[in-house]
C-alpha cells in the first residue's frame, strides 16, 4: 500500500509527553510529587543540540588560531551561552533538557547544575526526552 501523502499532510499531530520521578530532588518540589514533565523533540531541536556543540568547538579553534588565552576563550563562550568545559554528549543533553522540559521549565544554567549535582537524574530525564523523541508525535484523533 503506498504512503498516503494527502492524508498525512492533513493530519494534526501533538508532541508526546511523559514524566520522570526524581525522588532525589524531592526537597526542592513544593508539591508531593517530585516529577519532571518533558516532551519529545523536533528534528530542528536535535539539530540545535549538534549546533551548540559545533559553536563551542568553533570558538576553541578560532581562539587558538588567533592566539587568545584560555581565560578569554572562557569569557567568549560564556558571552554566547556556551560552557567551555563540557564534552559533546553533555552539551547535547543540556540542549535536550532545555528544549524538552515542560514543568519545571529548565534553563541552561539549571540543566548544567542538575548534570553536575544529580547526574543519574539528569540522565534519566534526558533519556526520557530521547525516548519520546524516538516515538514521534501523536496523531490527534478527529
Amino acid at each position: 500500500m503506498p504512503f498516503n501523502v494527502s492524508d498525512f499532510g492533513k493530519q494534526r499531530f501533538e508532541m508526546r509527553t511523559g514524566e520522570v520521578r526524581v525522588e532525589a530532588l524531592a526537597q526542592w518540589f513544593d508539591e508531593d510529587e517530585p516529577v519532571f514533565k518533558v516532551r519529545g523533540l523536533t528534528y530542528a531541536e536535535l539539530a540545535q543540540a549538534d549546533s551548540d556543540f559545533d559553536r563551542a568547538k568553533a570558538v576553541d579553534n578560532f581562539s587558538k588560531a588567533i592566539g587568545v588565552d584560555d581565560a578569554a576563550v572562557a569569557a567568549m563562550k560564556q558571552a554566547i551561552g556556551l560552557d567551555a568545559k563540557h564534552p559533546e554528549a553533555m552539551v547535547k543533553r543540556i540542549s535536550f533538557l532545555v528544549n524538552g522540559s515542560i514543568e519545571p521549565k529548565v534553563s541552561e544554567s539549571l540543566a548544567v547544575q542538575l548534570s553536575e549535582r544529580f547526574p543519574v537524574e539528569f540522565a534519566a530525564i534526558t533519556n526520557k526526552i530521547l525516548e519520546l523523541t524516538g516515538l514521534g508525535k501523536i496523531p490527534v484523533k478527529k
